[in-house]
């Protein structure tokens, strides 16, 4: 009896534990364009002169951050895949920027839905705790969509809520045009 009650609430536990952890899910619309899920409701706020939207929802080990760019196309002339791969370099470049005490550790190229992108991880030390970050970036109607889990220490324990963050990004508008 005292087997089958042990089991029976490590069950629930296991149970409870699932639908408390995807009961605030938050799925965050970016700009008409993608969607991505946030686990509660991100801090929002405009980016100046209109550039675009920059969602946050900060945790004690980790970050959750999804930014909406409008990119002005008579400056950003993007027509080919040559194109977007040196318009892709440049942002991650500026993002994981050596001079700013920032380390790449990787990147990649990624598909979302059946369009290009990039992953790419760095390291940044440039605080006095230093964090790992986590990024994705997609160019889709004149729009830099870009989106990134940054955790502190690089605790490996947040491998799976990273890869649930990140995943979650969905392109909703079945017109888009990324040339």
């Amino acid at each position: 009896m005292i087997k089958k009650l042990s089991a029976s609430l490590i069950i629930l536990a296991l149970f409870t534990t699932v639908a408390a952890f995807g009961q605030n899910m938050v799925k965050q619309n970016l700009a008409g364009i993608a969607t991505i899920d946030f686990p509660a409701e991100p801090g929002e706020s405009a980016i100046p002169n209109g550039f675009g939207k920059f969602f946050k929802l900060v945790e004690s080990t980790q970050n959750y951050i999804a930014v909406v760019i409008n990119i002005d196309t008579a400056k950003v002339n993007i027509r080919s895949s040559a194109d977007l791969d040196l318009f892709y370099s440049g942002v991650v470049e500026g993002a994981a920027d050596s001079t700013q005490n920032r380390r790449r550790i990787y990147t990649k190229q990624i598909m979302a839905g059946k369009y290009k992108g990039v992953e790419f991880k760095y390291l940044d030390e440039s605080t006095a705790r230093k964090f790992t970050t986590y990024q994705r970036i997609v160019y889709l109607d004149a729009t830099l969509l870009m989106y990134s889990f940054n955790v502190y220490d690089d605790q490996h324990a947040m491998n799976a809520e990273r890869d649930r963050f990140l995943n979650s990004f969905t392109i909703t508008k079945t017109t888009a045009k990324q040339l």
